[in-house]
């Protein structure tokens, strides 16, 4: 660590994967707006990956070792070989503690069993931060939220929906910290015919676009079927799918890149993969569709269109409802329906007032209620309720 962060605190925040979504985005914009003179934190993550220079530039320490997070499991042997890593990383969890002499841990995901154990066993205040609406058999889940409802000494839920899972019994614990984006980012130097002329889209045409990871479960499939019927009414209109590919889904990222060959889509989708200037083509676009078919914990894209003042058209279960909460914020509509989508973003497409009005009054909403520094000041006083009285 750097000669100015001797004095300050070491905590440990622990992540289970080293790729960048949107609950790892999340953890960069609360370590890097973490008082640097009263935190030193350390990052733990299972290898390296892309993750690790975004977190060195936030002001972390990034290490590597064993966090064996919670999946499901086709056959015994992976059940055995994942038990094996739980002891494993709740072993070498407990030594990373007392070789940084972590004051504090948190753990940034249900699925991270062993480092949430290993803490409660040495003593240390545990911070769990839970970011997920669990799926899967009803026991499974009702172990999850027991586990941290009997092991965490404070729990953050990123929404109401997420809190909405523990049992009444941990609720003295729990603080509801939706997430923060920075909305510097999005001040970007660049207006929209800059940004379309930047990325080789067509200049005056109508641009819908669709920001997210490639799996099924993220609707970017319903999405195209939204687009396909937008196409239809909307002869010049252009259409962006800007999304993160992950080898478990290639069959499904590859369907999509199929379907965007066909009538009525062909020449009229541009695809952008692994990109991270989310501001950038935000910037590009006439309104943002969110179209996840399952419940969001949270519903970070909703957030950045409006931060990027661009109008947002999402699907109306889990955490988003909590962010647009009137139809002046954004349009809600139900999960899966690309008739509504289609219907919604014409209705946005062919009234420019409209998109206006309602691009600015994301922004407002954004800025009051969403931003990093919001989410560093209502994290920092769960640390230092924990921190002071120890």
């Amino acid at each position: 660590m750097g000669g100015g962060k001797l004095m300050a605190i070491p905590i440990l925040c622990v992540n289970p994967k080293a790729e960048i979504g949107g609950s790892d985005a999340s953890l960069v914009d609360l370590v890097s707006h973490l008082d640097a003179s009263r935190y030193a934190p350390v990052v733990l993550l299972p290898h390296s990956g892309p993750f690790d220079a975004t977190l060195r530039q936030a002001g972390a320490t990034v290490v590597f070792g064993p966090v064996a997070p919670l999946r499901r499991f086709s056959r015994p042997v992976e059940f055995l070989t994942w038990l094996r890593n739980l002891v494993r990383s709740f072993r070498s969890t407990r030594a990373l503690i007392r070789h940084w002499n972590i004051r504090l841990v948190h753990v940034n995901s249900i699925v991270t069993l062993a480092p949430a154990l290993a803490t409660a066993s040495v003593g240390v205040p545990l911070v769990w931060h839970l970011r997920e609406l669990v799926a899967g058999p009803p026991l499974v889940q009702k172990m999850l939220v027991g586990i941290v409802a009997r092991t965490a000494t404070r729990i953050l839920a990123i929404s109401s929906a997420v809190a909405r899972q523990l049992p009444l019994s941990a609720h003295n614990r729990l603080h509801i910290v939706p997430n923060g984006i920075d909305l510097t980012r999005f001040d970007i130097d660049e207006d929209r015919a800059s940004s379309r002329h930047r990325l080789g889209l067509p200049q005056h045409a109508p641009i819908t676009c669709f920001v997210g990871r490639l799996a099924p479960w993220k609707g970017a499939h319903v999405y195209l079927d939204a687009c396909e019927l937008v196409a239809v009414q909307l002869p010049d209109a252009h259409f962006l799918l800007v999304g993160s590919s992950f080898p478990k889904y290639q069959d499904y990222t590859q369907q999509l890149l199929a379907r965007t060959k066909r009538a009525p889509l062909a020449g009229r989708v541009t695809v952008f993969l692994n990109q991270t200037d989310i501001p950038g083509f935000m910037s590009a676009a006439d309104v943002v569709l969110h179209c996840s078919v399952t419940p969001e914990p949270f519903g970070r894209v909703v957030i950045e269109a409006m931060a990027a003042r661009r109008p947002i058209i999402a699907a109306a279960e889990g955490g988003v409802p909590e962010i647009i909460t009137s139809a002046d914020e954004g349009l809600l509509v139900p999960p899966g329906d690309a008739e509504a989508l289609a219907e919604a973003a014409l209705s946005v497409l062919n009234d420019p007032d409209k998109a206006r009005r309602l691009g600015e009054a994301g922004y407002r909403r954004a800025s009051a209620q969403f931003t990093t520094a919001r989410l560093a000041a209502r994290v920092d006083t769960v640390y230092a309720s924990l921190l002071d009285s120890a």
